[in-house]
């Protein structure tokens, strides 16, 4: 049995606690004929782990409860220093990860996962996950899953071998660079939400 069975409830179940958002919705995705086995797709942010199935960190939502009280409050306070640490070792480990990245030199299993996982939040939001990358000839197959209970998407989220470049399905290819870019800069907007003092957005 696969690693990912064991592994996808409790990623999820981290992966969907909260509300949060993403660029695209994979509700948006299957209104545009692309077929999603999920009535609703939450997208909340999440902290990823390095396993079979990968949840996907997005845009960090601050809590109801810390909205209402005061910047100063030494509870908001210790839970912004928390939350800060934790985004910036999120994006350390995220920038290690996309300087081993050699795009010159072709795209491993490893690598389309990593590109893999990027793509999704871009594309879905944070609130899923995704499988391991499977050879399918020119390109790398990554099987999307979406929502808290982890519906599979009716395509692979496709990663080119020699340059990178990932799509879903027959859509449209974005650079492997610019996906990489894009997860950079949200990781980013996290370490910076929750490292400023001002009032809780």
């Amino acid at each position: 049995m696969s690693r990912l069975v064991y592994i996808l409830p409790i990623v999820l179940a981290e992966a969907c606690a909260s509300s949060g958002s993403g660029s695209r919705s994979a509700s948006d995705r299957a209104k545009s004929g692309k077929t999603v086995e999920s009535a609703k797709i939450e997208t909340p942010a999440v902290r990823a782990g390095d396993a079979g199935a990968q949840a996907q960190p997005g845009e960090e939502e601050v809590p109801e409860w810390l909205k209402k009280k005061s910047p100063d409050d030494p509870v908001v306070l210790e839970s912004r220093a928390r939350a800060a640490k934790e985004h910036r070792q999120l994006l350390q480990l995220f920038n290690e990860k996309a300087a081993m990245i050699d795009f010159a030199n072709g795209i491993d299993a490893s690598e389309a996962e990593f590109i893999g996982r990027a793509y999704f939040t871009m594309e879905f939001g944070a609130c899923g996950v995704t499988e391991e990358a499977r050879d399918g000839g020119a390109e790398w197959l990554i099987r999307p899953r979406v929502g808290a209970t982890g519906h599979r998407l009716t395509e692979f989220i496709r990663i080119d071998k020699s340059t990178g470049a990932a799509r879903y399905g027959s859509g449209p290819a974005t650079e492997g660079k610019d996906v990489i870019e894009y997860k950079r800069r949200l990781l980013q907007e996290n370490v910076e939400r929750f490292s400023n003092r001002g009032a809780v957005q």
